[in-house]
């Protein structure tokens, strides 16, 4: 993103996919709006821009590692999110936290030992009755199930660096699929007869085209590069580079 796109977003206001956010607000603030939107559609976190649109800024020293340790104590299962500062004036910086809609819903925002489900009802967070927790419950079983490997009991493996993520699951791609064939948007579905149910009873679409719909067109719009995948006999491998400054 570039500084007039973030103009235009402030000018536009706050909505369901946009949230303002001061700098100095507490940590179970920030992580109740990410939570709610991510349950819904995914969306932006603005940091630095009050409600009405004005520009405050970032003031908090190392504002990043803040927000990604919030994201890593609060939020549960774990979200990933890009980040970004851009200058909109001298020594004036806001701070872009973008992600998309969570696969695992639903999202809990964790805090004094208490673990609470927000839904996005348009551009307010608010926490969800038992019958939209029972819904995001079952999305997020419909995922798990329609894409898992079935034959092994390991975990996907998530890391975090200053200059990337990665992502590891474990197994080969299934059937005869290739990176390019993913790439290009081939589609060759793990479970097949789960794929079908499901698609029968309205659950999913069973288009199979993340990487080339979502992943890739993501990274180049926010990052301005490729995610780069790695497939061995045991797990494949996803890196997602961070924009280098210009």
């Amino acid at each position: 993103m570039i500084k007039t796109e973030l103009l235009e977003l402030i000018a536009n206001g706050e909505n369901s996919g946009i949230e303002f956010k001061r700098d100095d607000i507490r940590p179970e603030q920030l992580a109740k709006e990410i939570v709610a939107m991510a349950n819904f559609q995914g969306g932006i976190v603005l940091l630095g821009v009050e409600d009405d649109g004005t520009i405050s800024g970032l003031t908090r020293p190392n504002a990043e590692e803040w927000v990604m340790n919030v994201i890593r104590d609060k939020i549960h299962p774990l979200i990933l999110p890009f980040y970004q500062e851009i200058k909109t004036d001298e020594n004036v910086f806001v701070a872009i936290i973008t992600f998309p809609q969570g696969i695992s819903k639903p999202y809990v925002l964790r805090d004094k030992g208490e673990e609470k489900i927000f839904i996005r009802v348009g551009s307010t967070s608010q926490l969800a009755t038992r019958e939209q927790q029972m819904r995001l419950f079952e999305v997020g079983g419909i995922n798990a199930l329609a894409h898992r490997d079935w034959t092994r009991f390991l975990e996907i493996e998530v890391g975090i660096y200053s200059d990337r993520m990665e992502f590891i699951s474990p197994g080969t791609l299934q059937n005869s699929m290739t990176i390019e064939k993913m790439v290009l948007g081939q589609r060759s579905p793990r479970n097949p007869i789960i794929m079908e149910v499901l698609r029968d009873y309205g659950y999913v679409d069973s288009r199979g085209m993340g990487v080339r719909t979502k992943i890739i067109p993501l990274m180049r719009k926010f990052n301005h590069s490729e995610p780069v995948f790695k497939l061995t006999e045991d797990y494949l491998k996803t890196t997602l580079y961070r924009k280098v400054p210009a």
